[in-house]
């Protein structure tokens, strides 16, 4: 058992571990519903999505 935590210790994996801790919080935070971010939420942006036919743009006639 002490091998097992020396190697879980160690430098590599640790690191590895951390995040991983990291992502399982957030993941079971997010799947309680206590942890709401809304990293793409644009509501404020308006786009205008009409589209006509002179809204394209002209090529230039070079003859």
């Amino acid at each position: 058992m002490t091998l097992f935590l020396q190697n879980c210790l160690a430098f590599p994996t640790i690191i590895f571990s951390g995040l991983l801790i990291i992502v399982l919080l957030y993941w079971i935070s997010a799947a309680f519903g206590l942890l709401d971010i809304d990293i793409l939420n644009i509501d404020g942006v308006d786009i205008n999505t009409d589209v006509d036919g002179f809204d394209a743009p002209v090529w230039p006639d070079y003859s």
